[in-house]
């Protein structure tokens, strides 16, 4: 078998290696802030349920 080429020249192959870099590093970051989003949302929800009013005592319309 011969010797295969690889998808890109060398120069080209550290350029793609340090666009995917940053590419990582700002998906990372993104999810880092999606995970801290998601944890806030998660606990605010018990302190608004526990404002609203029984199921038995709102009367719409009357």
């Amino acid at each position: 078998m011969g010797k295969t080429r690889p998808p890109y020249p060398a120069d080209e192959s550290l350029r793609y290696w340090i666009r995917q870099a940053e590419i990582n590093a700002g998906e990372r970051e993104e999810l880092r802030r999606l995970r801290r989003e998601n944890r806030v949302l998660q606990q605010e929800p018990a302190p608004l349920l526990a404002r609203l009013p029984q199921s038995g005592t709102v009367r719409a319309g009357r």
